[in-house]
């Protein structure tokens, strides 16, 4: 008797943790319409797309892989800037940046004049895996660059993800 109102008691104290632990489980994990994105993307070699917008991208992409400063031509890092792109669960290399979908792009002007972008950025690799993730990008113009002054990165993820089967004869 007494093993199972332990039991009873047990399972009613777990009860609000695991409630708990569950709504934070799903909202950590951000989903999207990755299709609806795709229609409404640009490609990231668009000659539509400014130049420090192709850039700016480039420059997160490349910081997604875990590439220093330096790697996209034109481009610095601030100090400390790309502490929120690189994501230690999960692995882009192989990705490349297929598209963009821009949901927001301000050009401030003052002392230093500068952009702050931030939009979806969808990636692949050869073998057709994609994957995107919402970004955003402060930097200030400098010549004929730019300099990043702060970048985050949030993978995201397909509310009805895509699933394939291949069958291999032996």
């Amino acid at each position: 008797m007494i093993n199972q109102s332990k039991s009873a008691f047990h399972r009613l104290s777990f009860a609000p943790f695991a409630l708990l632990v569950a709504a934070l489980t799903l909202a950590a994990c951000e989903s999207v319409d990755i299709e609806a994105a795709v229609q409404r993307s640009t490609p990231i070699d668009s000659e539509a797309l400014p130049a420090d917008v192709r850039l700016a991208a480039a420059a997160v992409a490349m910081a997604m892989k875990g590439y220093g400063p330096g790697e996209v031509q034109g481009v610095a890092f601030a100090d400390g800037a790309a502490t929120g792109v690189r994501e230690a669960e999960l692995n882009y290399d192989g990705f490349a940046v297929q598209a963009l979908d821009v949901v927001s792009y301000q050009v401030t002007t003052g002392p230093v004049a500068g952009a702050e972008l931030g939009g979806l950025m969808l990636l692949s690799d050869p073998m057709g895996r994609r994957a995107a993730v919402r970004f955003l990008a402060t930097y200030e113009f400098s010549g004929p660059g730019i300099t990043i002054t702060h970048a985050s990165v949030t993978p995201l993820f397909a509310r009805r993800p895509v699933t394939q089967a291949f069958i291999v004869p032996y």
